[in-house]
């Protein structure tokens, strides 16, 4: 099993892909949405390195590290949207 680690900037990247894709698309970015769609980049992206449970480690990571950044501005209660800070 890969090392799972804060500092997984292919994760970080697929959130804030995920972000992107979805406010482009007019649908809401939120605690539901983003991690899902964060975790299909990643998979797709990955050659098939990694499954599901892997990359939602992964996501659930890189979401608490661009937290304590100050890089995102996450809410898991309800329907907030979510917003990149940097």
């Amino acid at each position: 099993m890969p090392q799972i680690s804060e500092s997984d900037e292919t994760a970080e990247t697929a959130v804030r892909d995920a972000i992107r894709t979805l406010v482009e698309s007019g649908k809401p970015a939120y605690s539901l949405s983003v991690p899902f769609a964060a975790e299909k980049i990643l998979v797709a992206t990955s050659g098939g390195s990694l499954d599901y449970a892997e990359a939602n480690e992964k996501v659930t990571w890189a979401i608490v590290a661009m937290v304590k950044r100050g890089e995102l501005e996450a809410s898991l209660e309800g329907r907030y949207d979510w917003k990149l800070l940097s």
